[in-house]
């Protein structure tokens, strides 16, 4: 991927009952605060992210965390981490 083009993501998290209530993305795990919140029927709908266009470095590690919550309670959540490589864009 290149740091000129969206990064997506497509959230596929089920429950054993119920229904995901919210889903938390974190483009950038580094940061504290996610940079997307989703309240409302967040599953099986497409996110995305666009990272800061770049030439040096020549590519840059994100770690994107998602968690997907159940409930009004904070401790029904589960969470997944990908790494992903974002290149400097074409000149």
């Amino acid at each position: 991927m290149c740091s000129n083009t969206p990064v997506k993501l497509t959230d596929l998290s089920t429950v054993d009952f119920g229904t995901v209530s919210r889903l938390d993305i974190y483009w950038n795990n580094a940061v504290a605060n996610p940079v997307d919140s989703i309240d409302q029927n967040p599953a099986n709908k497409t996110y995305s992210n666009l990272y800061p266009d770049f030439q040096n470095p020549t590519k840059k590690l994100y770690q994107v965390k998602l968690v997907a919550r159940s409930g009004n309670s904070a401790k029904c959540a589960d969470s997944t981490y990908q790494t992903i490589t974002i290149n400097q864009s074409p000149k």
